[in-house]
């Protein structure tokens, strides 16, 4: 098994915004041979309404969907992402699981496409349920993730100066995670204390 504090401290840079309730999803790759801490996060964050399942199960790598599931849930039943999600094959009226085992098939099926390797497994309506505005998401599927006009947590094609103040809200949010992580204080604790 992973070793306790190599998980929390990968949590903390990578899934803290989400953890923090600011963002609906994050996505963190772990190495594969051991992810059953998974159940063990998820028999103490799901009273939390926080869940962590396996997308993405590689020879080498998992990718680690951690998500909140009433903000992962309200954000995919939104009309406009409902409507794109259809045009990608899922089905939003069979509800928020039938949705990530949607994804999960996506890559899945990406993954074996591209020679099994979870970095090259993400379809891009990823972008969704990672809370990423949905102009952005559109006009990265639609111009193959070329010509934006900032790259950061995602590429931005509008609004930039917005997606500046969210870059900068998940940086903070990350850095606080880390350093109450290095102080001693367990991710359940930091949750909990929000």
């Amino acid at each position: 098994m992973l070793p306790h504090a190599y998980v929390e401290a990968n949590l903390a840079r990578h899934a803290a915004p989400c953890l923090a309730g600011i963002k609906p999803a994050n996505l963190v790759s772990f190495p594969s041979a051991d992810i059953q801490w998974c159940d063990t996060y998820n028999a103490i964050l799901n009273e939390q309404g926080i869940y962590f399942t396996p997308l993405c199960v590689c020879e080498n790598r998992a990718q680690i969907l951690v998500y909140r599931k009433d903000l992962l849930a309200r954000l995919c039943f939104q009309p406009s992402v409902t409507m794109v999600l259809q045009s990608f094959g899922y089905r939003p009226e069979s509800g928020l699981e039938a949705i990530i085992m949607r994804l999960k098939d996506r890559m899945s099926v990406l993954r074996g496409a591209r020679n099994r390797h979870c970095r090259d497994s993400f379809p891009h309506e990823i972008g969704f349920f990672l809370g990423y505005p949905a102009d952005d998401v559109m006009q990265y599927v639609k111009t193959g993730g070329r010509n934006c006009l900032l790259c950061g947590y995602w590429k931005v094609y509008s609004n930039p100066e917005k997606a500046l103040q969210v870059f900068h809200q998940y940086t903070e949010c990350k850095e606080r995670f880390a350093l109450q992580i290095k102080s001693g204080m367990t991710i359940f604790e930091i949750v909990c204390a929000a």
